[in-house]
């Protein structure tokens, strides 16, 4: 939960329940000396309130940003082959120079990092087998 006090003595909470968020304006009510939560929506804000919301949501923002770039550095073959695989099944890239300009990036980032490209190993050589000539059949149909 995220608590922002208010300059009108009225407290706002910032709640995400899965995948919402939800806003709390919390306000104190002297006569019964008790402070009650409501629900309110981002139309209802105060010009304060929505400076709060729109703070926290670009700290998410860049939260998810960077989960997801760390995501993708962790297992980058599953990302390149699920691309791989929409090209191979038809679907073009929007913008194909930046998709080359893309894997040159990738390709500079991971020399930086020292990883190298793993040397193939030649197959072993196969051992020729002479095959014998197929023969044909001597026997001629009935005529």
């Amino acid at each position: 939960m995220y608590d922002v006090v208010l300059p009108t003595g009225a407290t706002m909470q910032i709640r995400t329940r899965g995948h919402q968020v939800e806003y709390l304006r919390a306000t104190y009510d002297p006569e019964k000396k008790r402070s009650f939560q409501k629900l309110i929506k981002p139309e209802d804000f105060t010009p304060e309130e929505k400076a709060q919301a729109d703070a926290y949501a670009e700290k998410n923002r860049v939260a998810v940003v960077t989960e997801r770039q760390t995501h993708a550095a962790r297992n980058p073959a599953l990302y390149i082959e699920m691309i791989a695989a929409g090209i191979e099944g038809g679907a073009r890239p929007e913008n194909e120079p930046a998709l080359w300009e893309s894997i040159k990036k990738m390709q500079k980032a991971l020399r930086k990092a020292g990883i190298r490209r793993p040397i193939l190993t030649p197959k072993p050589a196969r051992k020729s087998v002479k095959k014998a000539p197929k023969r044909r059949s001597s026997s001629k149909p009935a005529a």
